[in-house]
Order: structure tokens, then C-alpha cells, then sequence
């Protein structure tokens, strides 16, 4: 996918990251496009894998990724002290300060 295949959603989900948005205005933009707030992490992770996001936003593409990275390094260390659970989740995401 390149930056012209991005979607206008996309560009402003795009733009609304870029200011390091607030929980509230994460949730102000979902409920102005009838989605709901819980998927907005999955489609955000989702966009950050995409060329056209890379190129339109590389930055917020940077810290996704580096935000899903230490997701999974917290996964692991909770996984090892516990014995148990195997995905990240949003309260992974939460705790690294993505979300």
C-alpha cells in the first residue's frame, strides 16, 4: 500500500495521532465516525504495518511500533512470572502509554 492508497479515514486517524491525542479525543474521533472506541487500537496497530502510513506518518508508525514492541516485552515478562496468558491486549497497550 502506498501513501495514495491510504483512505481519508486513514489520513486523519493519521493526523489526529500525530498530536498525541488525549482518550477523550480518541474517543470524539471514533464516535464521529461510528466506530466503537475498543477497536481503535486494533485499527490504528493495523495501519502502523502499511508502507502508505510509513510514508504519510512516520513518526506515529515509529511509535506504535515501539509501543507494540514493549507491549509484547511486558506480555512476556507477565507471561514468565505467571505461567499463563499468551497475547497482548489493550491493558498491555495501556500500561506501555499508547492508549
Amino acid at each position: 500500500m502506498d501513501s495514495e492508497a491510504l483512505t481519508d479515514f486513514d489520513r486523519e486517524m493519521l493526523d489526529l495521532e500525530r498530536s498525541e491525542p488525549t482518550s477523550a479525543q480518541r474517543r470524539e474521533f471514533c464516535t464521529g465516525h461510528g466506530i466503537a472506541i475498543e477497536r481503535y487500537p486494533a485499527m490504528l496497530d493495523g495501519l502502523a504495518d502499511t508502507s502508505g502510513a510509513m510514508t504519510f506518518a512516520p513518526q506515529v508508525v515509529a511509535r506504535v511500533r515501539a509501543a507494540r514492541t514493549e507491549a509484547f516485552r511486558y506480555q512476556r515478562y507477565r507471561r514468565a512470572r505467571s505461567g499463563g496468558g499468551s497475547s497482548v491486549d489493550s491493558a498491555d497497550l495501556r500500561w506501555v502509554g499508547l492508549f
